[in-house]
């Protein structure tokens, strides 16, 4: 039995997009939606500790490979006594750490109850195992779901002061997690020849016990740690709706602030330049319709001087309109597949047609009813459509998207079935 691909519930999936540092929390909440009504218990902890010797026990079945050397490499699985019975490999028995996922897989999402075995004549617990107890210490406290500590091989201890000292030790590094000493060779022997009180010393007899009281609750033990699941996971997602709602709202607001700074600032220029045309000089009527620039000089007519001053004027203007608009990001044309881009393709000539020189012209868009109000629309749709604004709104509609998916994930979460619904 590997490791499962996550062809989860659309919820869980989306959860998981959203909240990936819970992918465990999300993968057990998914296994008791649908779980059968038979409890499932594992054993876990490193190679050679006697793990699959104390479930041919527990089980009475000879069902696990038992072996000196690294044997269970896959989660291996019989179903005994109204009981479903998990072997996973050993902790620390491959350099790819493949056993290692396996092995927490089987405790942190498969099982009801975990029994976590430590040899005793290895004394005390190793960094590692320690970590991993006390993870599943976590997990019995946050949501009820048990772990016995199984101090196996016992009969290997040299006197009952030496397996006390192990269990003083171990009371020490786990305080109120229960411990029970077992000899799965003193077990089987004792059945083999039919010696009570040696079945009895082994502790296996006691372990069963509290195993089957155990699974006596395993029903409502799964809907609390299956309410208390969905609870933390909510909260997950509502601070990810939260944090996403503010950014929106905060963009919005940056958004509406920047377009309406545009909006005062090119009405400044507008006006600017409407007063500007205001003051020039008509040119008189008998004044050619254009001159050549070679004929502008300090001592040509008064009216080759208004002509000159209109052109510098509309150069002034389309300068300042210009530097305002690249300002804001408002320097070309939005891209077009169309059409190749050309130096051209500019927003004020796009707005204006061609750089005004006239007076007529001029007096027509910068001083009409009509014309500034047409130059304000139209620039303002160039500023909207501009690259910087573009990405800003783009940045906008994923935040709304991750908004929505985390309000999907809530909902399809609220209505996943709980654990015994589906049987």
């Amino acid at each position: 039995m590997n490791l499962p691909l996550l062809l989860e519930p659309p919820a869980i999936r989306l959860a998981t997009e959203l909240l990936p540092q819970h992918i465990t929390a999300l993968e057990r909440m998914a296994r008791l939606s649908r779980c059968s009504a038979v409890p499932v218990v594992t054993v876990v902890g490193k190679f050679n500790h006697g793990k699959s010797r104390l479930l041919n026990e527990l089980s009475a079945r000879d069902a696990f490979a038992v072996a000196d050397r690294r044997q269970t490499t896959q989660l291996a699985e019989i179903t005994a006594g109204n009981i479903q019975w998990l072997d996973a490999p050993g902790l620390d028995a491959d350099t790819l750490g493949e056993d290692d996922a396996l092995a927490r897989h089987a405790c942190h999402v498969a099982a009801d109850l975990r029994l976590f075995v430590h040899s005793a004549k290895e004394g005390e617990l190793d960094h590692a195992e320690l970590a991993l107890l006390q993870a599943l210490a976590r997990e019995h406290a946050d949501c009820g779901r048990p772990v016995f500590i199984v101090l196996s091989q016992i009969d290997q201890m040299a006197d009952a002061n030496a397996l006390a000292r192990i269990q003083a030790l171990l009371a020490t590094q786990l305080p109120g997690l229960p411990v029970f000493p077992v000899s799965s060779v003193r077990h089987a022997k004792g059945v083999q020849d039919g010696k009570r009180l040696l079945v009895e010393a082994s502790g296996i007899p006691a372990l069963q016990a509290a195993i089957a009281a155990t699974c006596v609750q395993i029903e409502p033990l799964r809907a609390r740690e299956f309410e208390g699941l969905r609870t933390r996971l909510d909260a997950g997602l509502q601070d990810i709706t939260e944090q996403r709602r503010a950014a929106v709202q905060q963009l919005d607001a940056e958004l509406a602030t920047a377009r309406q700074a545009f909006i005062a600032g090119l009405d400044a220029v507008l006006l600017k330049a409407a007063d500007e045309v205001a003051v020039l000089q008509p040119v008189p009527d008998d004044a050619p319709a254009d001159l050549p620039s070679s004929q502008f000089s300090s001592g040509r007519s008064l009216r080759s001087k208004i002509i000159t001053g209109h052109l510098l004027a509309s150069a002034k203007i389309n300068l300042s309109l210009s530097s305002y608009l690249g300002a804001h990001g408002v320097d070309a044309l939005p891209p077009d597949p169309s059409r190749p881009p050309t130096t051209m393709d500019t927003v004020l000539v796009a707005v204006l047609g061609i750089s005004v020189k006239f007076l007529d012209d001029l007096r027509r868009l910068f001083c009409g009813s009509e014309g500034p109000e047409r130059l304000r629309r139209e620039f303002l749709h160039y500023f909207d459509v501009s690259q910087e604004r573009v990405q800003r709104l783009q940045q906008r509609a994923l935040l709304q998207r991750e908004l929505e998916r985390a309000s999907d994930a809530q909902s399809g979460l609220a209505s996943l079935p709980a654990p015994g619904s589906l049987q």
